[in-house]
């Protein structure tokens, strides 16, 4: 059986409407990292990332409520949280 595609793959992230989506968030949310916004930290946000992830609900993949602009390492955190499906709050802090 041939592996299925990631979205990456399919060219999900390229397209127009994933595009328009992705500045729709960051605009809403200031091109500002919300996660470190929520402890306190001014980053700039370089990532539009999914809340309920597009493989659970695909149907939620161009709502900007969905979204959510994130820094590089907060959206790294979010693959790794949801990877080993911990807790939303809980952050990983490695040595």
């Amino acid at each position: 059986m041939p592996k299925k595609q990631t979205l990456k793959e399919q060219g999900w992230y390229k397209k127009a409407v994933h595009q328009k989506w992705r500045r729709m968030v960051m605009q809403r949310d200031n091109w500002l990292c919300q996660e470190c916004l929520r402890h306190g930290r001014i980053t700039p946000a370089t990532e539009a990332h999914h809340k309920i992830p597009l493989e659970d609900r695909p149907d939620l993949g161009l709502d900007v409520s969905n979204g959510e602009a994130l820094c590089w390492h907060c959206h790294e955190e979010t693959k790794y949280r949801e990877k080993k499906n911990l807790p939303e709050g809980v952050r990983v802090i490695k040595a």
